[in-house]
């Protein structure tokens, strides 16, 4: 058991200094920046410069977010050793996990939904 402890720690250990990178990739990915100013003349203009850069940016660090997550509970299962309580939290923390998922989904889909509401069309987002 304690080789397989020793395994998980060394493999997250090794790997650790993938999770800011992912996370600064998915930031440049997702939600690139490129607004000095804004000049808001209509509905239309506040939904593509405000609400859709603020949903990249919550979709991406949601999701960097969920990823860490899953690899913690990943890590409480791998060395749970039967342990009831600790398989508990990390079913807990993957149930949250993916909760996170299904928030960074509406938050992508939220400027959508209000270009929609306002007879809007959204491009770009």
């Amino acid at each position: 058991m304690n080789k397989l402890k020793t395994y998980c720690s060394r493999l997250i250990l090794d790997h650790s200094w993938l999770a800011p990178a992912a996370l600064f990739g998915a930031l440049q990915f997702f939600a690139p920046i490129g607004y000095a100013a804004i000049n808001i003349n209509g509905p239309q203009d506040v939904n593509s410069q405000i609400l859709c850069p603020i949903a990249g940016y919550m979709f991406a660090i949601l999701i960097g977010v969920c990823t860490i997550m899953i690899l913690v509970a990943a890590f409480i299962y791998a060395t749970a050793g039967g342990d009831e309580q600790k398989v508990g939290k990390a079913t807990k923390t993957i149930t949250y996990a993916a909760v996170g998922v299904v928030v960074a989904l509406v938050a992508k889909a939220f400027p959508n939904i209000v270009a929609s509401m306002l007879g809007q069309t959204v491009t770009g987002c």
